[in-house]
């Protein structure tokens, strides 16, 4: 990891070395990442990484060189990367924008909650919180479950599959399928949820449990 914060083919040889790294992980996970056009570092200040729409996956050495310094550093920088290639899963769906603009927590949630999955798994970093934990324990499954169903989607189609996910799950647990104004209701209130806009707004998981246990119970 260390000489991903050098310069020179010894940074693209550690590059390439990290992120086998990752996909070997994702892969034993069953979460195989799609292709992409390769690793290649950014001066973008605002990345660290970032899975671009073009499958090319970028990276910033500069801030892995400041990670590095931290007591936690490498955890960072291994669970962005996870996080990255887990929204490579495959190239995003036309129009991807329209769903992101709208409310990014469809996507960020999904990749994140993976992510700390994927983290904890292997880390020991905490267990993935949010809207996303909270719409599993209305239902009483687990948020991987949740999470691995909603993955399947490629970026930009997370918010159009949740609620026939969530409809899926429901029968499988022995509930009645949702009614139209079940599902356009749960619709609805993830619009609200994953709205990442509304910042301090948005209910803590307690409370967010109960709003999602008022749409599907």
């Amino acid at each position: 990891m260390a000489a991903a914060a050098l310069g020179g083919d010894r940074l693209a040889r550690a590059l390439a070395r990290i992120d086998g790294a990752v996909v070997e992980g994702l892969e034993r996970l069953a979460f195989p990442r799609g292709p992409i056009r390769g690793v290649v570092q950014t001066n973008n200040p605002n990345v660290l990484g970032r899975k671009d729409p073009s499958c090319t996956f970028e990276i910033n050495s500069i801030y892995i060189a400041r990670f590095l310094r931290g007591p936690r550093g490498t955890d960072s920088i291994l669970r962005t990367w996870v996080h990255e290639s887990l929204h490579g899963r495959s190239p995003y769906a036309e129009g991807h924008l329209a769903e992101y603009r709208r409310a990014p927590g469809y996507e960020e949630g999904l990749a994140e909650g993976l992510a700390q999955i994927v983290a904890r798994r292997y880390g020991g970093l905490d267990p993935p919180s949010g809207a996303y934990r909270s719409l599993a324990s209305s239902m009483d499954i687990e948020v991987e479950q949740l999470l691995r169903a909603l993955w399947r989607s490629p970026t930009g189609r997370v918010r159009h599959a949740l609620p026939l996910v969530m409809d899926n799950l429901r029968r499988t647990g022995g509930y009645l399928p949702m009614t139209g104004a079940q599902l356009r209701m749960l619709q609805a209130r993830a619009d609200t949820m994953f709205d990442q806009s509304r910042g301090l707004l948005v209910p803590n998981e307690l409370t967010m449990e109960m709003v999602w246990k008022t749409v599907l119970r």
